[in-house]
């Protein structure tokens, strides 16, 4: 790896994850999954709930419902029905003011559900999309980045916008107000574990290969930053420029699994390297109150924008 890639992922290393609204990496200490509202979450709870009613800025939230791959590892094809969807509809529904806009974007929902759950105010739209614009061998959760990077190009007009997971995401509180705290940031979930020592994230790397797999390898030893792409976020044309760079990655010709002649599965890799290339930890935002403990089924929580 070059010494510049060295470098920055160093300085990743040696800035410790705070809690606190925009910090930088994972948090420190990770909450049980069911615990008693505190004073302080209370407090920056009803903080949040009238930052929501006060908000004179809006979201857009992308996300995706695609039905003609097949997820790669559940080895299935989705079933393009509501339920895969409905704690989201209901979370962005929930927002006052309709001041968040989710957009889905599908490849096969029918009509009996895309004109019945459409809201008559725009909060919540659906958009299909043709998937054969984008390489066949892209895998389903590699190919929303193709379409995250076209809805942005086409929208100009957009301020804030987030990316999200469809089926294990919810959102509780207007988002941009998160980003317009520190809106030259790029916020982004993050997860516990460390990114070197992570059996998934080695496998993504050895699919990738060449200069991807050369870069993990130099990683130093010590706790590096696992980003998670289920929820990202920030000002439209950061975001823009973010999902550029991870298309450029998943386009390359010279990835591993792709000269294999094999699906291209590896977004949580691209987003790894990019987030570490190319962006300085006081350039990213993650954690609390951006969101919740990865995986650690915190549902009932009001004191985090998403819920994951």
């Amino acid at each position: 790896a070059d010494a510049t890639s060295v470098e920055c992922a160093a300085e990743w290393l040696q800035t410790k994850a705070t809690r606190g609204r925009g910090a930088a990496g994972p948090p420190a200490a990770e909450a049980p999954a069911a615990e008693a509202p505190t004073a302080a979450s209370l407090s920056e709870e009803v903080g949040l709930l009238l930052r929501d009613h006060r908000a004179s800025c809006s979201a857009t939230i992308l996300t995706t419902v695609i039905s003609g791959r097949q997820d790669w590892q559940r080895h299935r094809h989705i079933q393009p029905s509501f339920s895969y969807f409905r704690e989201f509809y209901k979370s962005v529904l929930s927002i006052p003011g309709g001041r968040a806009h989710a957009i889905v974007l599908h490849d096969g929902l029918p009509p009996s559900i895309t004109d019945q759950y459409a809201a008559p105010d725009g909060s919540f739209s659906f958009v299909k999309v043709n998937l054969s614009n984008f390489g066949p061998d892209l895998g389903v959760n590699d190919v929303r980045y193709m379409l995250f990077r076209e809805q942005l190009a086409a929208h100009p007009e957009w301020d804030t916008v987030f990316m999200t997971d469809a089926s294990d995401v919810t959102l509780r509180h207007n988002p941009c107000q998160l980003v317009a705290d520190a809106p030259e940031r790029v916020y982004i979930g993050s997860e516990s574990s460390d990114l070197k020592h992570n059996p998934f994230m080695r496998e993504r790397f050895k699919e990738m290969g060449g200069k991807y797999l050369v870069w993990f390898k130099s990683l130093p030893d010590g706790h590096v930053n696992l980003w998670n792409a289920g929820v990202i976020g920030g000002k439209r044309a950061k975001m823009l420029e973010l999902t550029s760079r991870i298309v450029d990655v998943l386009n390359d010709p010279e990835l591993a699994v792709r000269q294999e002649k094999k699906e291209v599965n590896v977004n949580m890799g691209a987003l790894n390297w990019v987030i570490l290339n190319f962006y300085a930890p006081g350039e990213v935002g993650s954690g609390e109150p951006m969101h919740t403990h990865y995986k650690k089924y915190q549902r009932m929580r009001e004191d985090v924008y998403f819920i994951h």
